[in-house]
Order: structure tokens, then C-alpha cells, then sequence
């Protein structure tokens, strides 16, 4: 365990060798707009300053940091030894058992978590892959999504998918999850009743809700699901509105059918809604403004060390229409670097409040 630690420490002390690979993710715009992070190799979520462990195996499978510290050289013998006290302590005076997995998991979590940084963020195997496959935005599910009660812990369901599973088997937006395959859903973690919606394509959940004064149960075949990140529709004068969600995987393709829809239909003008969009991928953020912006350096990473990427609009469409993009408090990360783009290049107008401020 200990190791793993110092293995962590020779990440954050980086240094300064050309063959270094890049571990390091800076966002900016060509026309100094602020940093931004991407804290996942394509990934908008981050902010600067961060950066991701993902333990696999036992070994720490990828790093992303985006800012050089000076560190001061952690004593491991001391560490050692206050870890072997405390476990002591916990063994003779803990009444309940102890999940080792689960304590190792938080001591790595506690260790980033003490670099101060809110952005910063431990993912065990399983954690990062529920990250990756958040980001996809394709998932084999029951198609809806679910609200938990923070006080309560009732989980409700919201609009099921168009078309989707849960839709298919007669779920109501308002249905209230009572069991799923008759074992009761009552005080459990959202994270662990998702795991249950998901699974094997073809499988069936058996759901048990409750609506209004009475309750049903419905079978759920879990199917390939795409979740609509993307919705448009036209406005009176031949206004165009398209708002976006997340920028997910699915995003890029949901947002250029809609474009190409709205277009068909003779839109004049556009307005696209970032209010309350947390981010999502670089690679999406930057394929849709290239469907919007003719050409020019859309944003570039660079590293501690000046390597980096340049991401360019080269599309030969363009969108020149009367434009407006609205953002809140509730716009980040990829929300931000879109909208920057948009104002930067002076093709659109931002309507709004000030954004979260990822950079």
C-alpha cells in the first residue's frame, strides 16, 4: 500500500525530461481566454488544478495533473507506523466488520483529497469505468432517469426515453420505485439501485411501482439505450432553439441532425441553451463548433512542459446565422469553452448570468 503511495508522489513530481509522456492537460483558447482542465484525456468535467487516479490491479493505471507543486518529500516510515497504530486501535475498539477493500480505497481518497484542491479526485477500477461509461452517453438499461430524495431516499422516476424500455413496459414519468425483482429499494444508495437498472442486453427486471394510491409491477427488458442529449425545436419568426444537456459521445451526431433538421426547416436565426450544462468531452465539444465556425484554432492543451494539442475547425460547413448562446451559474467546462469560442470569434451573442467557472 505504501508503495502505491510513493508511486503516486513520483506522478506529482513530474519532471522536466523530454521523453516524459504527457500527464499534464492545460485548456486554452488562442485568443487568451481562461484555463481550462480537461481532468480526463478528452474530458471536460475537470477544472485546472486536477487531476485523476484510477487504481487497476493495483497499479495506477493513468494520471492527469494539471499544475507543478513543490512538493515536500512525504515521510513513508511515519506514515507506515501511524497507519499500523490506527489499524490497531480500529481492530481492538470497532465493533462492526471492516470491508479492507474499501478502507484501502479510502486512504488513497483521503491522500489527494489532501492536496486541498476540490477538483482533484481518487477513482478506484470500478468507479473510473462507471466515469467512462457516463461519458459514452450509451448504456444497456431500462431508459429513464431516476431522482433520489436526499431526506427521504424515495427514488422517483423522470420522463422515461421515447421508445425506450421503460417506456415500452408502461412507466410513468412520477412512478415511484418501490422493489426491483421483488427485493425492496427502501434506504439504499442511489449509485447501487442504478446497477440493478443496467445489465445484460435482453435481461428482464421485474419493477414494482407505486402510482397514485396503488402499486404494479412492470417486466423491463433492458436494451441498448442512447441518451438524448440533444433537444431542438422551431420558434415563432423562424427562430430556431436547440438545447444541449452534456456533451457526450452521442452528442456530436444528436446536435448536427438537429442543426441539419431546423436548416431544412427555414431557420433564420438560433438559439442554443447551455444553461445548466455541466460539460462533457473535449473531442465533442470541439467537433461541434467545428460544424459552427468556419475556421481557426478552436483550443489547444499544453503541459508543464509545452507539449500539446491543437484542436482546429476544419469542417467546411458553417453556421452563419443570427446567433445567441444562453449560460448560467449551472454552464461548465465544456459549456464554457463553447460559448468563449462563440464570443471569441464574435459569431454569436452570450445571454445570461456568469458561468460556474471551471477555468
Amino acid at each position: 500500500m505504501l508503495d502505491k503511495f510513493k508511486k503516486i508522489m513520483e506522478y506529482l513530481r513530474l519532471d522536466d525530461s523530454e521523453d516524459e509522456e504527457e500527464e499534464v492537460v492545460d485548456i486554452e483558447t488562442q485568443r487568451k481566454m481562461e484555463k481550462r482542465h480537461s481532468f480526463l484525456r478528452g474530458l471536460c468535467a475537470g477544472a485546472f488544478a486536477s487531476l485523476v487516479l484510477v487504481v487497476a490491479s493495483g497499479t495506477i493505471a493513468d494520471l492527469w495533473m494539471a499544475k507543478k507543486t513543490d512538493n515536500k518529500k512525504i515521510n513513508y516510515y511515519k506514515v507506515s507506523e501511524k497507519l499500523k497504530l490506527l489499524e490497531q486501535y480500529v481492530d481492538q475498539v470497532y465493533l462492526d466488520p471492516i470491508d479492507a477493500e474499501k478502507m484501502e480505497a479510502g486512504i488513497y481518497n483521503g491522500f489527494i483529497e489532501g492536496l486541498g484542491d476540490k477538483y482533484s479526485s481518487y477513482y478506484t477500477q470500478e468507479e473510473y469505468k462507471e466515469l467512462m461509461e457516463s461519458t459514452d452517453g450509451e448504456y444497456c438499461g431500462i431508459g429513464v432517469y431516476v431522482h433520489q430524495d436526499k431526506e427521504t431516499k424515495t427514488i422517483t422516476f423522470e420522463e422515461p426515453f421515447k421508445d425506450g424500455p421503460a417506456d415500452k413496459a408502461g412507466m410513468k414519468k412520477g412512478d415511484v420505485l418501490v422493489a426491483i425483482n421483488q427485493e425492496p429499494v427502501n434506504g439504499k444508495e442511489l449509485t447501487d439501485i442504478v446497477k440493478l437498472l443496467k445489465g445484460k442486453q435482453g435481461t428482464v427486471v421485474q419493477i414494482d411501482v407505486k402510482r397514485g394510491d396503488g402499486t404494479l409491477s412492470l417486466d423491463v427488458t433492458l436494451e441498448e439505450v442512447k441518451v438524448q442529449t440533444v433537444h431542438h425545436k422551431m420558434l415563432q419568426d423562424d427562430i430556431g432553439y436547440l438545447q444541449v444537456t452534456k456533451f457526450d459521445k452521442v452528442t456530436v451526431a444528436q446536435f448536427k441532425e438537429a442543426i441539419d433538421k431546423l436548416q431544412k426547416q427555414g431557420m433564420r436565426g438560433i438559439i442554443i441553451d447551455l444553461r445548466g450544462n455541466p460539460g462533457g468531452l473535449l473531442t465533442s465539444v470541439t467537433e461541434m463548433l467545428d460544424r459552427i465556425i468556419k475556421e481557426g484554432t478552436l483550443v489547444f492543451t499544453k503541459d508543464k512542459n509545452g507539449k500539446g494539442e491543437t484542436y482546429k475547425a476544419t469542417d467546411k460547413e458553417s453556421l452563419d446565422l443570427p446567433m445567441a448562446v444562453l449560460i448560467n451559474g449551472g454552464s461548465a467546462s465544456a459549456s464554457e469553452l463553447f460559448a468563449g469560442a462563440i464570443q471569441d470569434y464574435g459569431i454569436g451573442t452570450l445571454v445570461g448570468t456568469k458561468s460556474y467557472g471551471k477555468g
